[in-house]
């Protein structure tokens, strides 16, 4: 005599699917009764488990399966219950109802003897194809269905990455070999002419610094400070004996920041990137754990990642 199914377990997995294999323990030797899903090929299956007689039964697609193979298949569809009605629509020959049709599109075929390339072109147009549908998302279908084919752009996404970092490799190793032979004769050249630019800067300081000395007490001998002209920016050129000439120039540069709100209310007006820095750093701060600086406002949003 068969045995009643004992649903007590999938329909509590059907209730709160984040609870299985915590709350609602999981053994690979101890299938529950109900009705799930699986993955072949990337995509899900249909999978029924049920009693007959003193044994049990598990159908993946309306095929049983062998004793020794139903731990496994156990294993893999446990973690995705499924409605009694969502199953029957499905071995109907309908779609899952969070499956994107583009997804199914772009799954279908393989494309065999096409250039890699090409074909991950192929797929993803055929997922694109799908993106204007999820424009504006009106309920939980449909969120479903948009994160089916999120998933499956991002895998395209992934799988195009791995074929360009595979084909770029030979060339990057190439580039990595023409490096180990220039760079230290580039790097070494370059770091000797950078040491000679430091000290060629530091006497041109120098000789700037006398010369605004001698401005300065020139102007305090005329006891006309107010009258003095202001002092010329200094621009020359040191000519060696041999390659181009250097310029020299005099520019200002900020030394310190004495009165930072003072600076911060004149440059607001000027550089409207300053509130979008502030923004970023109070979100960095609060990103790192910091409770919540003075001065913003916050609000709640969801994140999908």
């Amino acid at each position: 005599m068969t045995k009643r199914p004992d649903f007590t377990g999938w329909r509590a997995a059907l209730a709160n699917p984040t609870a299985i294999g915590y709350g609602l323990p999981v053994h690979e030797d101890q299938p529950q009764h109900g009705y799930y899903r699986m993955k072949r090929d990337g995509l899900f299956v249909p999978v029924a488990i049920y009693p007959d007689g003193d044994g049990l039964v598990v159908e993946v697609d309306d095929h049983d399966v062998k004793a020794d193979r139903q731990s496994y298949v156990w294993t893999a569809c446990c973690r995705y219950p499924v409605s009694e009605n969502t199953w029957k629509a499905v071995m109907a020959g309908g779609d899952w109802p969070d499956l994107d049709a583009t997804v199914l599109s772009s799954l279908a075929g393989h494309n065999l003897g096409i250039d890699p390339a090409e074909r991950l072109k192929d797929q993803v147009d055929s997922a694109l194809h799908g993106v204007d549908a999820y424009k504006t998302i009106v309920d939980d279908d449909q969120q479903a269905r948009a994160q089916s084919l999120r998933s499956r752009l991002l895998e395209l996404s992934r799988e195009a990455d791995k074929a360009r970092e595979g084909e770029k490799k030979p060339h990057l190793e190439a580039g990595k070999a023409v490096d180990r032979k220039w760079k230290p004769i580039v790097d070494g050249a370059a770091s000797g002419a950078n040491a000679i630019r430091a000290a060629m800067t530091a006497y041109e300081n120098e000789k700037l610094a006398a010369r605004r000395k001698i401005e300065a007490e020139a102007a305090a001998a005329a006891r006309s400070p107010g009258l003095a002209p202001e002092p010329e920016p200094v621009e020359t050129r040191v000519r060696g004996g041999y390659g181009r000439a250097a310029a020299v120039r005099t520019r200002l540069v900020v030394e310190e920041v004495t009165y930072p709100v003072d600076l911060f209310n004149w440059l607001r007006p000027l550089l409207p990137e300053v509130d979008a820095l502030l923004v970023k750093l109070a979100q960095k701060a609060l990103d790192e754990g910091a409770h919540a600086p003075p001065g913003i406002t916050l609000k709640e949003v969801a994140d999908v990642r």
